[in-house]
């Protein structure tokens, strides 16, 4: 049986170089996708890895591409592209068709043709029982239910993701969980995002209790890293050199896309928010890029402008 543990998987070198480590990636890739776990959960939607498909960019969702290198890997089969071996292109191959089946049965965003919903409002996946309790046994397999110790005690850089909800606040409550018992965190990264708060079902409702004052995910993450870290965030700041958020800013990678004209300007630039320790150390910052789907932006209940340097929300 050719399970996923810790224990099983690959073990890095201590300082690999950058060719160890990609090797090193491809192995514990390959590992994954080609455990009795994964095959089981593919088996039940009647897909197999080995397959390649005709099209690899039509199951894409909204804003996503692949590089071209990568596209023209899967459109000519004998094609390796500098610095990676047939095996590992193969990897590759099998990673995006598991990619497709999962875009097919588990895609509960956007599976009836509307646009792009939010988690919190995704339709049903309408499994049986049986089938609902299978997927959860061998995706819990896989590690993709429970949160497993840190491999390590201590990293270059740590991600926090975000979300909506309550998710910034237990996900930047594990991370200080982590970082409580010993382990070093490296430079701490807090994803946020421009996306208003969600008002059906009410966001705020269950925000308010640790980001009260955000009107978006990265005012959300700021909350959650100044109720779970106890950091102060410095004034926010824009990555992309626009002094205000008064205008759209020029480097907007979605200004030529459908409905961009109706998004406000503050949600077209990257913005930064340090984190700062009580005696003066910066530690890492909390993050939003420019929002990459302007059909979904629409005005907030309570608008909220950048401010001078960008909105101070949470």
């Amino acid at each position: 049986m050719r399970g996923v543990t810790d224990a099983t998987l690959p073990t890095a070198a201590a300082a690999p170089n950058t060719v160890e480590r990609a090797a090193h990636a491809f192995a514990t890739v390959e590992q994954w996708m080609s455990s009795d776990p994964m095959a089981g959960l593919l088996g039940l939607f009647d897909q197999a890895t080995a397959a390649p498909p005709a099209d690899w960019t039509s199951w894409l969702h909204l804003n996503e591409e692949l590089p071209e290198w990568l596209e023209a890997v899967f459109q000519a089969a004998d094609s390796v592209p500098r610095g990676l071996t047939p095996d590992q292109v193969e990897v590759l191959r099998r990673t995006l068709s598991v990619e497709r089946t999962a875009a097919a049965h588990f895609n509960f965003r956007t599976r009836d043709g509307s646009g792009y919903r939010e988690r919190s409002q995704a339709v049903d996946g309408a499994f049986s029982q049986q089938t609902r309790a299978r997927v959860l046994a061998l995706t819990t397999e896989l590690g993709l239910v429970e949160a497993r110790p840190p491999r390590f005690a201590s990293y270059e850089k740590t991600l926090v993701l975000g979300g909506g909800y309550r998710s910034p606040l237990l996900r930047a409550r594990l991370a200080a969980r982590f970082r409580a018992t010993g382990v070093d965190l490296g430079e701490i990264s807090f994803l946020g995002s421009p996306r208003f708060l969600i008002e059906d079902p009410p966001e705020h409702v269950a925000t308010a209790e640790y980001a009260p004052e955000a009107t978006d995910e990265f005012g959300l993450m700021i909350g959650a890293v100044r109720a779970e870290f106890g950091l102060a965030a410095s004034e926010v700041t824009f990555l992309c050199g626009c002094p205000s958020a008064d205008q759209r800013c020029p480097k907007w990678l979605a200004q030529g896309a459908e409905g961009a004209d109706e998004t406000p300007p503050a949600y077209t630039h990257e913005r930064q928010a340090t984190l700062i320790e009580s005696d003066g150390r910066v530690i890492g910052s909390v993050l939003s890029a420019s929002t990459g789907r302007p059909r979904t932006v629409r005005t907030p209940r309570t608008p909220s402008a950048c401010g001078r340097a960008a909105p101070s929300p949470g």
